[in-house]
């Protein structure tokens, strides 16, 4: 049921928006859980409002989904690793550097930076999964891998060995009950799987790069659970989507919806799509757009929900 608009669920006014168009744009059962006489005269516009409730009950029925971030397996876009947050694949992948030991004596070692946090990627004490550690000479070891020599050798692939626990590798395994989320754990070495060596400095291995190597794909995703997500879904008529740009997060946060996620848009023509957005609360025309649309900076718990269709 929704709590917008009841008093004991403490929502601020942000807070009752995001909530009834979260509800409307997944085409979920609008049953308000209060007080109908008492109900403000803004909250009763809101619930009537003639374009929100026509994305909830549009005639396609087609349920939104969440475009961004993306965790569906596609060619150099699958989403498969280690996030800060719970060690599921949460957001697009990130740049690792792929960086030598300083010290001579462990000159085999490699630790996986990460380029927007800063934070290397380690063993977990444990030794059965993987975490994000503070980078240094003195903790290479800690933080440090190994190439491991692919079987059979020479096709360009290899086993990625943690320094910390000896035997052991990095493997994917599949999270219970979901078909498209996999954590990173360790196992060991010869029940790993095999990723492409990366060539160059960074390690950034997609679908597209492995090749003939026997697992899927590695992408590590080294970012806290992201803080912002964007819900889109067609509309009756064609070429009409409905979205929402929400920010999940406590801090400010400027959201942009790519149209090559909306639904039946080639990636392609999406580059040169023009379409013109229409605020659904207040019906305002936020004006045309080419290939993506830009939120004002969104505060905590904000959303922007829309009506996009062809200028």
């Amino acid at each position: 049921m929704l709590m917008a608009f009841n008093p004991k669920a403490n929502l601020s006014a942000i807070e009752d928006a995001s909530h009834l168009a979260l509800w409307a744009i997944l085409k979920s059962p609008l049953l308000i859980s209060t007080d109908v006489a008492a109900l403000s005269a803004d909250a009763l516009a809101m619930l009537t409002n003639a374009r929100m409730l026509s994305i909830s009950q549009d005639a396609l029925g087609v349920q939104a989904t969440r475009v961004a971030p993306s965790a569906h397996f596609a060619p150099g876009g699958a989403v498969y690793g280690a996030s800060r947050e719970d060690g599921y694949a949460t957001g697009p992948h990130q740049w690792w550097s792929a960086e030598s030991a300083a010290d001579a004596s462990t000159t085999e070692v490699v630790r996986f930076r990460n380029e927007a946090s800063g934070l290397c990627l380690a063993s977990s004490d444990s030794g059965v999964g993987v975490e994000l550690s503070a980078c240094s000479a003195q903790q290479m070891n800690a933080v440090g891998w190994r190439w491991v020599p692919a079987v059979p050798a020479g096709d360009g692939c290899a086993r990625i060995g943690s320094a910390a626990h000896p035997g052991q590798c990095l493997s994917l395994s599949p999270v219970t009950g979901t078909s498209e989320f996999m954590r990173t754990t360790l196992v060991a070495c010869s029940e790993a799987g095999q990723w492409a060596r990366p060539t160059a400095k960074y390690l950034n291995l997609t679908v597209d790069s492995l090749g003939s190597c026997t697992h899927p794909a590695l992408n590590l995703d080294a970012a806290a659970r992201s803080a912002t997500n964007v819900f889109a879904g067609p509309l009756e008529g064609g070429n009409r989507w409905s979205a929402l740009l929400f920010n999940r997060g406590d801090a400010n946060a400027t959201i942009t919806l790519d149209f090559g996620l909306l639904p039946g848009v080639d990636q392609e023509a999406a580059q040169a799509m023009e379409l013109e957005a229409t605020e659904v609360w207040s019906g305002a025309t936020l004006g045309s757009s080419v290939g993506t649309l830009t939120s004002k900076p969104l505060r905590k718990h904000e959303s922007l929900f829309v009506i996009l269709s062809p200028r």
